[in-house]
Order: C-alpha cells, then structure tokens, then sequence
C-alpha cells in the first residue's frame, strides 16, 4: 500500500472504529488518515499474504487443537484463496486478523465471500458476533459476500437480506456442497505445523 499523499509504503492499521468497520490506517511517514482503500488499487489477480510482505502470515499458521475454527476465502470462479486458521482460535471463535483483512481487501474484485466453520454437527446458524462481522467486512469493502458457516455434516449460506443492516437470511444447502468444504472441515480438525499453509 502507498500513502497518496507522500507515496511512502509505511502504512499502519489504526485501532477499530466500530461506527466505520473493521480498521483504518495512517500513514507512518505524513500522518495522512483514511478510511482502509484510499491507500491502495485493487489488483486484477489474486493476492496472497505473502504478496504484502507479511513476516507472521498469521492466517496461515496452524495452532493446536482440534475441531476449531477455521476458515476459507472464496473466489468469484468457488476456487479457495486463503485458508485462514490463525494462532488463537477456539471452538467458538476466530481472533480479528490483519492478515485476513488485507488479504479480503487486496482480492475484493474477485471476491465471492468467505466460509468459516462451526465444529460439531446440525444445521449452522450465524451467531451475533457472526453478523455483525459479516456487516462491518462489508461495509469497509462496499459490497456483499457470501458467507458459509460449515459443521461436519451441513453447511449454510448467509447473506444479507435488509433492509436492516443486520438483517441476513440464512439458507441450507440441500445437496451438493462446493470442494473446498471438505478440505474446511478437515483444517477444522488439524493440528499444529510449522509450516505456511495453503493459498
């Protein structure tokens, strides 16, 4: 990312703004504020952390564990961008991700949305931390996704439906399930590596 007024690259995340969305930035160098894409181009190809210079690439380590959450960024074409299983998930809870921002961000124009899971089986249902993430990912990246909520045996399709700003609807999905749903469940399940994950 580049300042558009100095043209320096020292970008930093602000702390969150819950009435604006996920995160603003400021530019190290001059002091410039924006709100999150003033500072950067959409690309016309996938980025991946590593692309954005990132030394943790938290999205891509592996903790401990098993049946926690995990998570997949989703291209237009159903391909899976990113596989997101950062350092200090839960069962009930992915931690908020820089990573996974830029990574949202940097791909918001070929961008379908993004699954998570929900260990155990049934049929999946948002919860309000859910929504209201799935509101403030939209809001800073203006415009609407899908979103897949995985259990090991049924998978859902969230989206928004309005005309409030939290009100999603929630569908089932009756038969067939994209490939990479079986590869979620089984990150849900794995244990720590030393390695990068996959893009």
């Amino acid at each position: 990312m580049r300042c558009p007024e100095c043209d320096s690259c020292d970008i930093r995340r602000e702390p969150r703004a819950p009435e604006t969305g996920p995160w603003d930035y400021k530019c190290q160098s001059c002091g410039h504020e924006a709100y999150r894409g003033e500072f950067c181009d959409p690309p016309a190809r996938i980025v991946t952390p590593e692309d954005l210079g990132d030394d943790d690439i938290e999205g891509n380590q592996r903790d401990t564990g098993v049946d926690m959450e995990a998570g997949v960024v989703v291209g237009k074409a159903g391909e899976p961008i990113y596989w997101h299983a950062p350092k200090g998930r839960t069962a009930a809870y992915l931690p908020d991700s820089p990573t996974l921002w830029q990574v949202l961000w940097h791909n918001r124009t070929v961008l379908q949305g993004f699954a998570h899971s929900h260990p155990g089986s049934g049929y999946p249902h948002p919860s309000h931390e859910d929504v209201t993430t799935f509101a403030a990912v939209e809001s800073g990246l203006g415009k609407r996704l899908d979103w897949w909520i995985a259990t090991e045996d049924e998978l859902s399709l969230v989206r928004w439906a309005g005309p409030g700003r939290l009100d999603y609807t929630t569908w089932f999905s009756p038969t067939s399930e994209p490939e990479w749903v079986g590869e979620l469940r089984k990150l849900s399940r794995e244990e720590a590596n030393d390695g990068n994950g996959r893009n």
